[in-house]
């Protein structure tokens, strides 16, 4: 069965994600995490709230307008089929035939070219526009139908072909797959409830009819999933070239400019969620005497090693762990509280201290060691984290005047 699942998933999903050595990249953690986030999301279309809303964001001016080109030759195509069909039928005379043309296609027709003309401009309409406009023409056309049927106009026999049309704009209009999915479903019930209420003794074929929406349905949502999840992993790979760009060369972890940045994002977002946060600046002990009597390499190579440390104390979703520079590091931990957070920072000093990394020129240890100051709290809307790296900097001189080898903490202010 496991086996079954594996071959499935694989043939579901595209395969690049899961992958990344096949594009000569190298992601190092970036991948990890993201790989991560696909195994875990990818057959559900959502991801983590925060990656969520950038991705909505960004398939709003990139996705939305090349799906809407697209489905604008083929809303045009099949209009052109049915005005042949209407044409070369004995219904041209019945002044139903063409309002089911010009009032339901041709709006359709116009949504569909306003999300593709505006898509690729950063003008995007808002999906709760496209999709209500969606939905009052569907409704207008089940209206149209439902009063064909009462009166007995010519077209009744065919509702279900112009309806066709109107669930095509659904899926082609770039509303994400599950919402699109939802407003057919509608669509189609809808459908149904008229053709067993008020349609005529005349109707021909109603369960046939049924039979090309649900199959119109069934094909909509397997080409807007299939996709859409395409365009998700499109998305991870960009976010891991992004994120390998921003990411130190040396120990693989974020820079400083990236680093702070991820910060103050998830600062914010713990202000508006009202979750504790906790964050540590850590520098290796008389770093500058390992380097002078060691040597370059092998300086680098103690970078690394504790560079992994602190990646490993900062290994949560969304935990950050960066290279401030030099031989500083720093940690951002994202829902801990204040004594959580010093328990923390103790662990990564002892872990630095158990590598056993010989440093015969420091007073502090005969190995290598860090000094660290961290601070716990539960950030106030509006806060600059700014005032948290201030705390947490000045925690760090304290475990420095101690004798290094330390772990301070700084009392919240909040």
């Amino acid at each position: 069965m496991e086996r079954l699942y594996s071959r499935i998933y694989r043939f579901l999903l595209p395969a690049p994600i899961t992958d990344a050595e096949a594009m000569g990249v190298a992601f190092s953690r970036a991948h990890t995490l993201y790989a991560e986030i696909w195994r875990k999301h990818a057959l559900s279309l959502r991801f983590p709230p925060g990656l969520e809303a950038d991705y909505g964001r960004e398939r709003d001016t990139i996705f939305r307008w090349r799906v809407a080109w697209g489905a604008l030759i083929g809303l045009i195509g099949v209009a052109a089929w049915l005005m042949i069909d209407y044409v070369a039928g004995p219904y041209l005379n019945f002044p139903a035939a063409w309002i089911l043309l010009g009032g339901i296609t041709a709006p359709l027709l116009a949504l569909t070219a306003l999300v593709a003309r505006y898509g690729g401009r950063h003008r995007v309409l808002s999906p709760w526009i496209v999709l209500a406009a969606s939905a009052i023409a569907s409704a207008a056309l089940l209206a149209l139908i439902a009063d064909m049927s009462i009166h007995g106009l010519a077209g009744t026999r065919y509702p279900y072909v112009a309806l066709m049309m109107a669930l095509l704009a659904v899926f082609a209009v770039g509303m994400m797959t599950w919402r699109a999915t939802g407003l057919a479903a509608a669509i189609v019930i809808a459908y149904a409830a008229l053709q067993f209420t008020v349609a005529s003794d005349a109707e021909l074929y109603p369960a046939y009819g049924m039979l090309f929406l649900c199959m119109m349905v069934v094909l909509g949502v397997a080409v807007s999933w299939r996709l859409e999840v395409t365009d998700r992993a499109r998305f991870l790979l960009s976010r891991i070239v992004a994120e390998t760009a921003q990411r130190d060369p040396l120990t693989g972890l974020l820079k400083h400019e990236a680093f702070v940045e991820r910060c103050t994002r998830a600062c914010r977002e713990a202000a508006r969620e009202g979750k504790p946060i906790g964050f540590m600046i850590a520098n290796i002990d008389h770093f500058t005497s390992y380097n002078k009597h060691y040597g370059i390499s092998a300086g680098n190579e103690c970078l690394v090693r504790v560079g992994d440390v602190m990646d490993e104390v900062g290994r949560r979703p969304f935990d950050v762990a960066g290279r401030l520079g030099g031989a500083e590091f720093g940690v951002f931990w994202y829902d801990m509280p204040q004594k959580q957070v010093e328990l923390a920072a103790e662990r990564a000093r002892t872990a630095v201290k158990r590598l056993g990394i010989p440093h015969a020129y420091s007073d502090a240890a005969p190995v290598v060691t860090i000094s660290a100051g961290a601070v716990g709290l539960v950030p106030a809307r509006g806060q600059a984290f700014r005032t948290v790296l201030e705390e947490a900097d000045e925690a760090l001189r304290l475990a420095r005047s101690l004798g290094r080898n330390e772990v301070a903490t700084a009392p919240p202010s909040m």
